[in-house]
């Protein structure tokens, strides 16, 4: 197998990310817990049981967005005060990281529930979606 994804492999993430955007609206629509699989399907113009062959339950998907957001907010605070500006000046740092994450929040206001409440009962993130959270706990101390 050569460097590149081959057709198949870029096919599925492609429907894997029109899934995920679906999920997302639908959130945005109906509140974070009110997404439904059965709507997610129909969106994306799909049985809801091929949802399966993506992700394998509604937390998967659920888990998958915040990890999308966990990375997204670590960007943009990460943009706004740059590790070289933490040195240098920590408390101008600390301050544009924190107005960029309100910014980023107020933008993001799905993502941002996800993220910093619990909007969905039982859904608690894997260790692997809260990477960029914890990296970003670690960028800023």
């Amino acid at each position: 197998m050569g460097i590149f994804p081959d057709r198949r492999t870029l096919r599925r993430q492609s429907t894997k990310e029109e899934i995920l955007t679906a999920a997302f609206q639908l959130m945005g629509q109906e509140g974070v817990a009110g997404m439904s699989l059965s709507a997610v399907a129909r969106s994306v113009g799909m049985q809801p049981p091929s949802l399966y062959e993506y992700f394998p339950s509604k937390n998967a998907i659920y888990d998958a967005l915040f990890e999308r957001g966990a990375r997204d907010l670590r960007s943009a605070v990460l943009a706004a005060g740059p590790r070289q500006q933490q040195a240098e000046a920590p408390v101008a740092s600390l301050r544009a990281g924190a107005r960029a994450y309100v910014a980023w929040s107020l933008a993001n206001p799905v993502a941002a529930q996800l993220l910093n409440w619990r909007p969905v009962p039982g859904f608690e993130p894997s260790p692997e979606a809260s990477s960029a959270s914890r990296a970003m706990i670690e960028d800023t101390s």
